[in-house]
């Protein structure tokens, strides 16, 4: 039979309140916390559920930010719009009063005055900047998009494409361009170049594969005639149909290096490669009227001067190491409609300033149709930022509601339930306070409280 001492009541009351005040703690540090999650032995499936809820509300938290910032730059694009369709609206009433033949000289001078003063507002307005970025310069955001004279500003290089994209990532893999290209709402100066590109693609991944390299072997040929251009005006000499006079035509062959070896994704060197080519076969002070840009993952060659045909063949793709070659290649995809693009609106705005000084009310009267097919441009232009606009206020809603249910399920999962803990904690409080009674009365009394 065991025999029980008084050392063995003693250390067991002692552990036992030890485990009590240990329970009573927990509740407490729960109910301090707001968590029952402290570590990751406390629950392992809950705490890596709450560090990927965690994750996801960040991120959807910055996709939110993302939101707010790209509604805000398509607001200020639509904004100067709504001022360039005004000023254009102004410009076509005061267009159709030049052109009415009764007007007097003096009447048709301070038309002309006003289309100066609105042509300079527009200058102003085509270099609107969003938080200190010059919204119509492309990627060049840091350049103003218009000189002061109206021409556009060379280093911004927009280059009469519109691949200048600037955008914004809203979603896991979703992004959103936000910007337009000044080509695109005042004109492109690149008139009736035919921009036809071809897809290259290099082999393997390079955000995983960075050190391979891709080689190309293929032959580009151009066949090209030069715009005549007026001497005093430096535009193109137009015929009885109005479409340009050409003259030297010649056809010119870009071949690609074989043996160079291309790192993964490095498309500019491809271009500069291509560009250094070229410039042999172009007249002095025409080098970089005829260039090939890179259209995101394209090679795509533009002019303003120029009338371009492009044609592409791979010369001896077989003879390339495979491993070397990949999936390397040109489709026949052309990279942008040869469309024929608005002419720059400040250089119409100056010519029909012109004809109103001279008082030429017939050509005043042709200039309407331009002035229209900028406003035309302007509302569908516009008509595009409002449908975005529209998107992200609906795209913002649901990340608003798709944040709310993942911090209630967090705090489901991580919380602490207030009820349910203070509960616990005043029945471990009335637990520890009972087994410290009870061990008052099991440990025996000292000899010296024996004599008392």
């Amino acid at each position: 039979m065991l025999r029980i001492t008084n050392s063995m009541m003693i250390s067991r009351a002692m552990r036992n309140q030890s485990n009590n005040l240990r329970n009573m703690d927990k509740w407490n540090n729960d109910l301090n916390a707001m968590t029952h999650l402290h570590k990751p032995s406390d629950d392992p499936v809950k705490v890596g559920r709450t560090l990927r809820l965690q994750s996801e509300i960040t991120l959807s938290t910055q996709y939110s930010d993302n939101l707010d910032s790209a509604k805000s730059w398509l607001e200020t694009t639509e904004s100067s719009l709504s001022e360039v369709n005004k000023v254009m609206q102004r410009i076509r009433e005061i267009t159709v009063q030049g052109a009415n033949g009764v007007l007097k000289e003096d009447d048709k001078s301070k038309i002309s005055q006003e289309i100066g003063q609105l042509r300079d507002h527009l200058i102003n307005v085509s270099n609107q900047t969003y938080t200190g970025r010059h919204i119509f310069s492309g990627y060049r955001s840091d350049l103003a998009f218009t000189n002061s004279d109206g021409t556009y500003n060379e280093n911004a290089n927009t280059l009469g494409v519109s691949y200048q994209s600037m955008e914004y990532k809203v979603g896991v893999s979703q992004n959103l361009q936000v910007n337009y290209t000044g080509d695109r709402i005042f004109g492109s100066p690149y008139s009736e170049a035919t921009i036809t590109g071809k897809r290259l693609e290099f082999a393997n991944d390079p955000a995983t594969n960075p050190e391979l390299t891709t080689q190309f072997d293929f032959e580009i040929k151009l066949d090209i005639q030069k715009k005549k251009l007026d001497p005093a005006t430096g535009k193109p000499v137009l015929d009885g149909s109005g479409n340009p006079i050409l003259e030297d035509a010649k056809t010119i062959t870009i071949n690609s290096d074989p043996t160079k070896e291309y790192k993964n994704g490095d498309i500019d060197s491809v271009v500069n490669d291509l560009n250094a080519q070229i410039k042999a076969y172009i007249p002095a002070g025409y080098e970089d009227k005829v260039k090939f840009v890179v259209d995101k993952d394209r090679i795509a060659i533009v002019s303003r001067d120029y009338d371009i045909e492009t044609t592409v063949v791979e010369i001896n793709a077989a003879g390339v190491p495979t491993d070397k070659l990949g999936k390397s290649g040109l489709e026949n995809k052309p990279n942008v409609e040869a469309t024929q693009p608005l002419k720059p609106m400040f250089e119409m705005l100056t010519k029909l300033q012109g004809l109103l000084e001279a008082g030429d009310s017939e050509n005043i009267s042709k200039m309407l149709s331009d002035v229209d097919a900028h406003l035309q441009n302007i509302l569908q232009v516009s008509g595009e930022i409002g449908a975005k606009i529209n998107m992200v206020d609906i795209m913002q809603t649901r990340m608003d509601e798709t944040l709310i249910s993942t911090k209630d399920l967090l705090s489901k999962t991580r919380d602490t339930n207030m009820g349910e803990a203070i509960m616990n904690l005043s029945i471990a409080e009335a637990v520890y306070k009972s087994s410290l009674a009870v061990s008052a009365r099991i440990i025996q009394p000292t000899l010296v409280d024996f004599l008392r």
